[in-house]
């Protein structure tokens, strides 16, 4: 089977290239996570390390466990959890279990990672884990892309706003930090537009 000329451009993003380059299998990668990692790719200014996890075991079960299997960048020298707790839980087991790219900030270090699941066979059987650094502000219309593409969070914070306030003013969402769009909790974007 052949590859769409949107695959390909999909597959050239700087964020999708990264996470190959990091040795992700391409096949493990869902369509719908390479379509939420495109989504992200103009909020991502820059890639600076990635982590590799194989997961063992059933991770529908709490007897999953995950393992580093390799690392590069700022992520080399870092010694992660999993070296002394192999459970798998947290954040991870969460992308695990739901097979969905997601972005959040990590709760130890405060850095902002991208984890993507690693499918086979309907199974995660690994994580990739990238360590990015986000663009501080887009656009209005790159801001609305980017959630548009990412899990429909468009949709939940208009619909979440305009839940009190009249209208939905999306040239708000140029004023508010990237990270805040893309994981703070939506209620707490809320003072956004009492204040828009």
């Amino acid at each position: 089977m052949g590859i769409s000329r949107s695959d390909e451009e999909i597959i050239q993003l700087n964020l999708v290239t990264n996470m190959l380059e990091a040795g992700t299998p391409r096949d493990r990668i869902s369509y719908k996570n390479l379509r939420y990692l495109a989504a992200m790719d103009p909020a991502v200014k820059s890639i600076s390390g990635f982590i590799r996890y194989a997961i063992e075991g059933d991770v529908q079960s709490s007897t999953a466990q995950i393992h580093v299997i390799d690392k590069g960048g700022i992520a080399y020298d870092l010694t992660s959890r999993t070296d002394r707790d192999p459970k798998l839980k947290g954040s991870k087991h969460l992308v695990a279990s739901k097979q969905e790219v997601t972005i959040t900030r990590g709760r130890h270090d405060q850095r902002i990672i991208i984890l993507v699941p690693e499918i086979k066979d309907k199974e995660t059987v690994g994580l990739t884990l990238l360590h990015v650094e986000l663009e501080e502000y887009l656009t209005e219309q790159a801001a609305r892309h980017v959630l548009e593409g990412y899990k429909d969070r468009f949709t939940a914070i208009s619909d979440y706003i305009t839940e009190t306030e009249p209208t939905f003013r999306a040239d708000i969402l140029a004023s508010i930090p990237v990270a805040d769009l893309l994981f703070a909790p939506i209620e707490d974007l809320l003072s956004y537009w009492n204040h828009g």
